[in-house]
């Protein structure tokens, strides 16, 4: 059975329960990308701080590739999975103790998401990455990982 194999359980950025109007914007933008079949470069001013880009040159550049050279139909497919998600997920069988990480500036996955989440996954805890956005796991990784370094050995 997966819950005598899994020990806990770690989610970082995760969407929960959009709000209308944050449903509005995920929709204007998979509609953008439709149309312009790529995903803009601005999507990385909401992934990252704008020091942390300055400072890394690089990491913009190889993520800018890396979103300009995408399989633009597989692409698409996917963000529509992550546009329509229904939310019909039962997080309260989750059983194992769970840590739910999000950035504190993330503007997709929310601090107010993490919370919610946290309320329905029992045996859960929160932490907010601070001065994080979405891809906080690269820009504050030493956060993020020593965090889930620590959840890990206090679950083993």
């Amino acid at each position: 059975k997966y819950n005598e194999r899994l020990k806990s359980l770690t989610l970082l950025s995760s969407i929960f329960k959009r709000s209308e109007e944050q449903q509005i914007i995920v929709n204007d933008r998979f509609n953008l990308a439709k149309k312009n079949l790529k995903l803009s470069r601005q999507a990385l001013k909401r992934w990252f701080t704008d020091e942390y880009l300055e400072k890394n040159p690089d990491t913009y550049e190889k993520i800018s590739s890396i979103l300009e050279n995408n399989n633009i139909k597989n692409f698409l497919k996917v963000y529509e999975l992550f546009v329509y998600h229904k939310d019909d997920e039962n997080f309260q069988n989750i059983k194992v103790n769970t840590l739910i990480m999000t950035g504190e500036n993330d503007t997709g996955s929310t601090v107010n998401m993490s919370k919610k989440l946290c309320e329905v996954i029992n045996n859960s805890q929160l932490k907010v990455i601070k001065d994080g956005k979405h891809l906080c796991g690269i820009e504050c990784a030493d956060d993020v990982n020593m965090t889930i370094k620590n959840f890990i050995e206090k679950n083993d």
